[in-house]
């Protein structure tokens, strides 16, 4: 199936809405664990592994040091960034 430009714009538009979504959730997720534990031992244990690495992943402005892994989201939004780009270039050469 081909796409035009202007489809994977529209998808990379929904793909960062959709991340904020996931952010956003993830906050609340760490803020509803921090307000049923009283310990505050189960809150530090998600708050230093799970949540930032899946934050970290999604997002570069976060309070984690860590980017997360090799491959971010914003890499893959590059890359169809590129992709779209390169389409560009393509259409020129066709016309």
């Amino acid at each position: 199936m081909n796409y035009s430009r202007e489809d994977i714009l529209d998808s990379i538009r929904e793909l960062v809405q959709l991340r904020d979504e996931v952010v956003d959730r993830l906050y609340q997720m760490r803020e509803l664990i921090r307000s049923i534990d009283n310990t505050r031992m189960i809150f530090e244990r998600a708050n230093s592994y799970w949540i930032p690495n899946t934050i970290t992943n999604l997002i570069s402005g976060h309070e984690w040091l860590s980017r997360g892994s090799m491959i971010n989201f914003e890499d893959t939004v590059h890359e169809l960034e590129d992709l779209m780009d390169n389409m560009g270039d393509q259409d020129a050469e066709e016309s």
